[in-house]
């Protein structure tokens, strides 16, 4: 299978995602395969998600407790959704914190209850990683009162937190199929063992500076308005070509950018137009800030600017587009000089 969804690599990253995988690198070791779809398609919503995995799964930033303990429960929480790809993750990084292979054969089943390399705090753990990814930990009194006898309720908390960060990391891997990268890719992890909490704290201070740094460079205020209308699908260079691969069609691609007053004049055409094409034409909108490799692909030299794509090949290039333009008779007309010869 092939992944579902495209990621930008870590030597194209711009802005904030490349903040957020410089960030991972260091705090994690390595950034992983999900973190890049996650930073290319919703950066903002990426440095909330590499914090909240850093802080749970490394042993200094955040959480105070064993992380061999959440190491163990978060195993067994991808061995029992079998999600392969989270399982060799928490694999490999369990290896750098002393997993045996005795063990982790033991985790693959009930053989852990009876494993004498496991104590009984850490069976309990695995237990309720059980429990809670099946769903039955809210019914199982006796495995409750374990928990209570040997965890404090901080402890509780976070190993209970370790299982729910993998049990959505599970869902998101498996639903889009994310390409599982090498073992030694992985064991970068273990590099990142001694990563103090004033690291994740000195990343968190700058989400500010960086979004607004962000916003100033890719948005105007609300009263100004758009380049791109609502609903125009967006692409950049990281996602242009997975997208393109999978339409029929032939390809109305609009480059325009907010801080362009021609592209936010235009912006009603725009969408106009992908309403008028429906169904015929996929209409596209690219970032020049987002774009720059993909406007040289094409030639484009000038905001805002709309290039006919057949077979991802253009074929016609309008430059200077204007509110007044008919620009779905245009592609329509190219399209069919196109044909004719």
């Amino acid at each position: 299978m092939s992944q579902r969804l495209s990621m930008i690599s870590e030597e194209d990253a711009t802005g904030i995602a490349k903040e957020v995988i410089e960030a991972s690198n260091h705090m994690l070791g390595r950034s992983a395969n999900l973190l890049k779809i996650i930073a290319t398609h919703s950066p903002y919503v990426a440095r909330w998600w590499l914090g909240f995995v850093a802080a749970i799964r490394q042993p200094n930033l955040g959480s105070s407790t064993d992380v061999r303990l959440r190491n163990l429960a978060s195993v067994k929480t991808s061995i029992v959704n079998e999600c392969a790809y989270c399982t060799a993750h928490t694999r490999i990084l369990g290896e750098s914190l002393g997993l045996s292979k005795e063990e982790f054969e033991a985790l693959q089943s009930d053989a852990y209850k009876t494993c004498d390399a496991f104590s009984r705090r850490e069976k309990a753990a695995i237990a309720w990683a059980e429990a809670m990814t099946l769903n039955t930990a809210k019914r199982d009194a006796a495995l409750w009162e374990e928990m209570k006898a040997v965890f404090t309720e901080t402890e509780i908390v976070e190993i209970s937190m370790a299982i729910g960060l993998f049990n959505i990391a599970n869902r998101l891997n498996d639903s889009f199929w994310t390409e599982l990268e090498s073992d030694e890719f992985n064991r970068r992890q273990g590099r990142a063992m001694n990563v103090t909490v004033e690291t994740l704290e000195d990343f968190a201070a700058t989400f500010r500076t960086s979004g607004d740094r962000q916003r100033k460079r890719g948005a105007t205020s609300a009263t100004q308005g758009k380049a791109t209308e609502p609903g125009l699908r967006k692409v950049t260079d990281a996602t242009f070509d997975a997208i393109a691969v999978g339409v029929a069609t032939p390809i109305l691609l609009e480059f325009t950018a907010d801080w362009c007053a021609s592209c936010r004049a235009a912006a009603p055409m725009i969408s106009r137009t992908s309403q008028q094409l429906d169904g015929d034409f996929t209409v596209l909108g690219a970032s020049i800030d987002e774009s720059e490799k993909l406007a040289a692909r094409f030639g484009v030299r000038s905001i805002p600017t709309a290039v006919l794509l057949v077979d991802s090949q253009p074929v016609a290039l309008k430059t200077n587009l204007s509110p007044s333009d008919d620009l779905a008779a245009w592609a329509r007309a190219s399209l069919a000089n196109t044909a004719a010869h």
